[in-house]
């Protein structure tokens, strides 16, 4: 049993400076508490009780200089969070984040080429240089093709390192993720009634965070081996006709640990989304999405992957000013329409129908 409860905040503001330079900040906040209990089946006994509270304040500040065939990204950024716990070392434990980045877009007839350096500091794991460059080309007033290498990491998350309880043990020593990203794709509108997208990935991953058991019989995360993942995306879209288009798409992982060589369980292998669009481009849009979801997962794992999900999107400007680009809109969301169930692990059960909505102020 869980209970969950969630706030966030954001707030940003763009300034422009001059006609070639603009300023942009950001600030955020979340607040997370989360009780977890565990019981033993059949009797109702309690095992164990805990409660986590999370918070974090943090923002970012980018200038951006576009001098002719140039734009120019200088940005920052900064986190500070803590988490509460009993199940924690001293009962708190905190995560300090700061980084600097640097890129630049050189735009020489149908090439461009976006080179870019970025440095993150972490107060519980260390340092880390981001490297990255993008090249696109356009032979074709309808056609791009993209090509991309970045290094990115991944920090563990402080439960992780500190957290400690009746069935998990910390392990401070525990090393960020790290991986290698390569792409490759082309989108194209050169078929006359619909647009294409289709892009080639890899992803070398190292230091690879799993959980391992204990002599104890708790479990703990470790860094162990190494994973590929690679695969194809492809999206389609329709010209709207009558207001409506028509969209598909897929996606293959192929997930392969690089030490064994076997292919990694409980990775998502192909996905499928199909839906239908509509938009008046006046005041009322309307989405009905599937999506699915086929999980390479082991039949202990008890998973269920059969149905399509179905969600739907409403939105209507309900009030417009004299000024059109002051609006009120409300919208709705049915999520599940059809109450399916996919989900790779049993009891890990994804949600059954459930609804929101709300109203949108454009001012």
């Amino acid at each position: 049993d869980n209970n969950y409860q969630y706030l966030f905040a954001t707030l940003g503001l763009d300034y422009t400076i001059t006609r070639d330079l603009s300023f942009d900040v950001s600030l955020r906040s979340s607040w997370r508490e989360n009780e977890s209990f565990q019981k033993l089946l059949g009797t109702g006994l309690s095992l164990s009780g805990i409660r986590t509270e999370d918070r974090n304040y943090g923002g970012g500040a980018k200038l951006v200089w576009t001098p002719r065939h140039n734009e120019v990204v200088l940005g920052v950024d900064f986190d500070s969070g803590h988490l509460e716990s009993l199940s924690f070392k001293d009962g708190k434990q905190r995560l300090e984040k700061w980084a600097i980045f640097l890129n630049d877009t050189v735009t020489l007839g149908s090439f461009s080429f976006t080179p870019g350096l970025r440095y993150d500091h972490t107060s519980t794991n260390g340092d880390f240089w981001s490297p990255s460059i993008g090249v696109t080309f356009t032979p074709l007033e309808n056609t791009v093709i993209r090509a991309y290498v970045a290094r990115g990491f991944n920090i563990p998350p402080l439960a992780f390192t500190f957290g400690d309880g009746f069935f998990f043990a910390a392990n401070p020593s525990l090393k960020m993720e790290t991986v290698w990203s390569y792409s490759l794709g082309f989108e194209t509108t050169i078929l006359r009634y619909a647009w294409f997208k289709s892009t080639f990935f890899r992803h070398d991953i190292s230091d690879l965070q799993g959980d391992t058991q204990l002599p104890d019989g708790r479990f703990t995360s470790v860094n162990q081996g190494k994973q590929r993942r690679q695969g194809v995306e492809v999206e389609v879209k329709s010209m709207p006709v009558f207001n409506t288009s028509i969209f598909l798409g897929y996606a293959f992982v192929d997930a392969e640990d690089r030490v064994t060589g076997e292919t990694i369980p409980l990775v998502a292998r192909h996905t499928y989304d199909v839906g239908l669009q509509y938009d008046d481009r006046k005041s009322f849009r309307a989405t009905l999405k599937g999506h699915y979801t086929q999980w390479h997962g082991e039949p202990a794992d008890n998973g269920r992957y059969t149905a399509m999900i179905w969600d739907l999107y409403l939105s209507k400007k309900v009030f417009t000013f004299t000024d059109e680009r002051r609006a009120i809109e409300a919208f709705f969301s049915a999520h599940n329409l059809f109450n399916g169930a996919q989900y790779p692990v049993y009891p890990f059960r994804n949600p059954r129908r459930w609804f929101e909505g709300g109203v949108r102020f454009y001012f």
